[in-house]
């Protein structure tokens, strides 16, 4: 036998005994799946039982479990409305009203007690809340508790506690309405002179500020968080915080400033924005393209007007911005013409409104008040 053939039969036999040894962990996972079966098949009927007991214990388990933890939970629950039934009412926390007497005008001295009183209102407003909310608890716990007798006579005091609210909610009476304002707003020349510029003023929400002075002629901006100027025909009110009180400022002690900028637009051109002037990045010395660089090379720049307007009450300060040059001198223009009229033709008028001044009342209109002075004067 040569020996190429003697080595052809030696590799399969290696071949042969390597396919032997590859499939021999199958034969034994088979082997004992066949034992298993066979295993489960003599033995059915005890597995079965085996596997009912398990369960039944699980189950059984399980079912303890719930029980324990429901009854936990209605312990804790009932626990909780023992001490909500038991439980001392208390008193809510309320507005600090302030007691301040030093006033600079009797129209001050008014807007600053109407405005006491709706903060008194308010307070009134949150007892009767906390009230209400302490009896319908209670009520709830009672019943829980089945103790529907003691529940029910509660029942009737949250009744009148309802009645009440309702009759404090509907009293209108606690929010600014002042005579003298109106009778300047009566004016054509005030009323058109002043919508002019306070339509461009933003009404903002202010604590305990923005349900009193909810007359449409009102405006109120907030300067921060404990401080904003509350603009009405007549005067100008300036807000500092709850504990202090309200101070009122005539338009002859407004300074009206404005500021005109231009910024680079980083975006596309709205409707608003106005051009101040393009450039490129290589000019002329007329500021034109320089056309020697591609317009890849030598892109444009686009400048726009932003304007700002100050308005300046005693040491508050408040910027309003606007988003062009236009916007800004008319706003601006807008202002000083009513700040002119009022510390002009009317100042005199103004000083006796402040003073409370009652011819100004019965006549209702501040220029039927202005003629009748002047026709007094000349009979002099």
């Amino acid at each position: 036998m040569s020996r190429s053939m003697r080595r052809s039969r030696k590799i399969r036999k290696q071949s042969d005994d390597g396919c032997l040894l590859a499939f021999f962990p199958i034969i034994i996972v088979l082997g004992v799946i066949v034992g298993v079966a066979q295993f489960v098949a003599e033995n059915i009927g005890v597995i079965f039982i085996v596997l009912l007991v398990v369960g039944a214990i699980v189950g059984l388990i399980v079912a303890i479990n719930n029980f324990f933890q429901k009854r936990q939970e209605a312990d804790a629950e009932r626990q909780r409305n023992i001490e909500i039934a038991n439980l001392l009412e208390m008193e809510p926390s309320l507005i600090t009203i302030p007691t301040t007497t030093d006033f600079s005008n009797r129209e001050e001295e008014w807007v600053n007690q109407n405005f006491r009183n709706y903060l008194k209102y308010q307070n009134d407003v949150i007892l009767a809340t906390s009230h209400l909310e302490y009896l319908e608890n209670k009520a709830r716990a009672l019943r829980f508790l089945e103790r529907n007798e003691d529940a029910s006579q509660i029942d009737a005091s949250i009744s009148q506690v309802r009645s009440k609210m309702l009759k404090i909610q509907s009293d209108e009476s606690v929010v600014f309405e002042s005579k003298y304002v109106y009778a300047f707003y009566r004016s054509t020349e005030i009323k058109n002179a002043y919508t002019e510029f306070s339509t461009k003023l933003p009404n903002e929400r202010v604590d305990w500020l923005e349900n009193f002075f909810r007359n449409s002629h009102v405006k109120i901006v907030k300067i921060d968080s404990s401080t904003a100027l509350v603009f009405c025909p007549e005067y100008v009110i300036r807000y500092t915080g709850v504990l202090q009180k309200l101070e009122i400022f005539t338009y002859a002690d407004m300074t009206v400033s404005s500021r005109i900028t231009t910024e680079l637009l980083d975006a596309p051109i709205e409707a608003t924005d106005e051009i101040e002037h393009i450039g490129y990045r290589y000019e002329t010395k007329d500021g034109r393209r320089d056309m020697r660089y591609s317009y890849e090379n030598n892109p444009s720049f686009t400048y726009v007007y932003r304007g700002k307007v100050t308005l300046k009450v005693a040491d508050t300060i408040y910027e309003q911005k606007f988003p062009n040059k236009s916007q800004t001198e008319v706003f601006e223009q807008n202002i000083k013409d009513y700040v002119m009229l009022m510390s002009g033709k009317y100042k005199t008028a103004v000083n006796q409104a402040l003073t409370h001044n009652e011819e100004i009342i019965s006549l209702g209109n501040i220029d039927m008040f202005i003629a009748q002075q002047d026709t007094t004067d000349k009979l002099k």
